[in-house]
């Protein structure tokens, strides 16, 4: 049998050349020699990952090898796992293709054979491929799909690989505040297991998020860490991407020759690691910095280098055949489906037959029983996922919708700044106050686990902390006697908007030729009531209340608001104006 094997090897080998014929000749000789086959299979694999790093193609004929090995013996996961090897050799090597074919054949096979374990990491190989490529979309389902698979089996550790790999697409859109948001679930589970090139990784990736936007100092000490880590463990292909990064951060900070120094230090590395691409992102930065230099002479020419490498890297031909295969397995995927659906059937009639004996010996209620307790289970299984997928997009939608109001902000500052007229520039500013508590409401339920409540003390003193940036002409000090209470996020979003206008009124009215200007917001609970007070020790009012509503949109404002809550508003005009809203809880 062990010269059979040599033979065949020797045979498939011989194209690769004789240094790679000896090689496999003695690796087999060895792993022949090892007895039970679990064992020898196991071996096999950890040498085959370990080839992959230094000759892809010595890694391609173990991992086939061991593919046919695999199925000789009839084990399943090992198979699976030789076809995960394969598609990682092919993806260093380049042949996309040819690797997205692989993980396809594992995660068909796996989902065939119930495997969660093999589909979660198909799933996750598939995204990073596809992400890759640039094919956001596809890398976008494949993720998700790897999401929902590591929620069903709580696998932390898989389920912190997909997160960075998630927060790394989501970068990629521009979407830089969920990128972190994923980056920092993944940081600590990496942390824990001890994964130093995953937790350098993740210190890089978040680097390059807050660089995004624009904060270059805490980008720059997350970009050390991730270098020192790379740095212990000798990892060259790591230091160089840093580096770059780093060089990134100094054409931010308008440092370009202490940029040009580390695109430098960085291109010593990529040739090191004779990768194509560090060195095609080398010479593209050499080029940026020279030209931001003044020296066109030298752009010009590191330029001329980048693009003959980048020509020859890229290939049109390459993403239209992933494109055409992802079309096919889903098209092979209907038909599974299909033909799983009749055997579900089959299967089914076969099973009465069955069952109809059982009850005639053992008893139909016994039957009965057994049969419900088992749905029963599988559906607070699957009821538990929905609740887990449930919570993940309400957290999405409300980090999407503070976005927006964010954006919606942005576009009033712009407005203010480009009118010279006070009234407009006012009423500007207390619209983008009113926009602003209701993005800081959704910030606080993208950042909590409960996203039907909110903490309403919490919220009151972020609301007067943001006015306080908002009128920093305006200096004044804010007594808070607040009690903590969860509210109903519609009711908040009311509140939060009355709280606006009434400290905005005090801030542009009250505290005219006022000494020592203070406000005093207390929030108490009386029976089945919360009472929300707030109280200016300002000049006061100098006309009527129903009439100063007629001509004050902050009044008629606080009014409406008050009415749609349900509240009772009381107003008291002594030693300053006090606002006292009962509504209940």
């Amino acid at each position: 049998m062990r010269v059979f094997l040599s033979i065949v090897f020797i045979l498939n080998l011989f194209a690769t050349g004789v240094s790679q014929s000896r090689y496999f000749d003695s690796v087999i000789e060895h792993l022949n020699s090892i007895k039970p086959d679990t064992l020898r299979l196991k071996k096999m694999s950890i040498v085959a990952q370990e080839v992959m790093a230094t000759n892809c193609d010595e890694a391609i004929l173990l991992a086939k090898f061991g593919i046919t090995e695999s199925e000789k013996l009839k084990h399943t996961d090992f198979k699976l796992q030789f076809k995960s090897i394969l598609g990682y050799s092919y993806k260093v090597k380049g042949n996309f293709k040819a690797s997205v074919a692989s993980f396809m054949e594992v995660l068909t096979e796996a989902e065939s054979t119930g495997s969660l374990i093999r589909s979660a990491s198909a799933t996750n190989n598939l995204g990073t491929t596809f992400l890759e490529l640039g094919k956001y979309k596809e890398a976008e389902y494949y993720f998700l799909k790897a999401i929902n698979i590591g929620l069903k089996r709580s696998d932390t550790i898989q389920l912190a690989r997909t997160y960075a790999n998630f927060g790394y697409l989501k970068a990629e859109l521009q979407q830089h505040d969920s990128a972190l948001i994923y980056y920092q679930k993944a940081l600590p589970i990496f942390i824990r297991v001890r994964d130093s090139l995953r937790v350098a990784d993740n210190y890089l990736n978040t680097g390059r998020s807050l660089l995004s936007l624009n904060q270059n100092s805490l980008a720059t000490l997350n970009f050390s860490k991730a270098l020192f880590i790379f740095k212990q463990y000798e990892d060259i292909d790591g230091q160089c991407r840093t580096i770059l990064n780093l060089a990134d951060v100094e054409i931010a900070n308008k440092n370009y020759k202490a940029s040009l120094d580390f695109n430098f230090q960085a291109l010593e590395l990529a040739k090191l690691s004779k990768s194509d691409y560090l060195i095609d992102f080398c010479y593209q930065g050499i080029s940026d910095c020279y030209t931001l230099l003044g020296d066109f002479k030298n752009a010009l020419n590191y330029y001329k280098l980048h693009k003959n490498l980048n020509d020859s890297i890229n290939s049109l031909e390459k993403h239209q055949q992933i494109v055409d295969l992802q079309e096919k397995y889903q098209s092979n995927l209907k038909d599974k489906k299909i033909l799983e659906g009749e055997i579900e059937l089959t299967e089914k009639d076969r099973q009465r037959q069955v069952l109809f004996v059982i009850l005639i010996a053992s008893g139909l209620i016994i039957s009965i029983l057994i049969l419900l307790f088992y749905k029963l289970k599988q559906y607070n299984s699957k009821l538990e996922v929905l609740i887990k997928e449930k919570e993940f997009l309400m957290h999405e939608i409300h980090h999407r919708v503070k976005n927006n109001l964010q954006l919606l902000g942005s576009l009033f500052e712009l407005q203010i700044r480009s009118t010279n007229d006070e009234k407009t520039k006012l009423a500007l500013t207390d619209s983008q106050n009113r926009v602003s508590s209701i993005a800081t409401l959704h910030s606080k339920l993208y950042s909590r686990g409960n996203v039907i409540s909110i903490q309403l003390d919490q919220y009151i003193i972020e609301l007067c902390n943001d006015l306080r940036r908002t009128f920093t002409n305006k200096p004044f000090k804010i007594n808070y006697e607040l009690d903590s209470f969860e509210v109903n996020v519609d009711k908040s979003i009311i509140i939060g908007l009355i709280v606006n206008e009434i400290v905005t009124n005090s801030i542009k009215h009250a505290f005219i030729d006022t000494n020592n200007p203070t406000l005093t917001i207390s929030l108490k609970q009386k029976g089945t009531h919360l009472v929300l007070e707030l109280n200016d020790n300002g000049k006061g009012l100098t006309e009527n209340m129903d009439e100063l509503s007629k001509k004050s949109l902050g009044i008629k404002v606080i009014t409406s608001l008050s009415k749609q809550l349900n509240a009772q508003l009381t107003t008291i005009n002594k030693n300053g104006l006090g606002y006292i809203l009962s509504f209940e809880r």
